[in-house]
């Protein structure tokens, strides 16, 4: 895993990537947002701090950020030791792709949910597990 974005004030990373003789090079920022609606094969332009999306749907996403968010806190209450409790060698295990089928309510999210972690990560939900 690892980043695929850094911005002009992250001086240091930037520092090692030309250290080790990795280049950068500018995205573009200007235009409007797109994003790709799968299920109904359209493109929707507009914002992408809230996706198109019904209320049901939102719910279910924000559900679904609220049980993600404490599941890592249940399973890793030390980030010193990440594979420490039963819970995090659970969740070791199952891919975001499997968790995120197995408790999204809505067919729309558990669509959705799994694009957005493999851009933040750089690897698809099959990959990455919920550890």
């Amino acid at each position: 895993l690892g980043g695929a974005y850094v911005g002009p004030t992250q001086d240091r990373i930037l520092r090692v990537a030309a250290s080790l003789g990795i280049g950068t090079y500018e995205v573009p920022c200007t235009g409007k947002a797109a994003f790709h609606d799968a299920a109904n094969d359209k493109v929707l332009f507009g914002s992408v701090d809230v996706p198109p999306l019904s209320i049901a749907e939102l719910l279910d996403f924000n559900a679904l950020l609220v049980r993600f968010h404490d599941l890592a806190e249940a399973a890793v209450p030390d980030p010193a030791h990440p594979g420490a409790t039963d819970l995090a060698r659970e969740l070791d295990q199952v891919s975001v792709r499997d968790w995120t089928n197995q408790h999204a309510r809505t067919a729309r999210i558990r669509e959705f949910f799994p694009p957005i972690l493999d851009t933040l990560l750089c690897k698809t939900a099959d990959e990455i597990s919920m550890l």
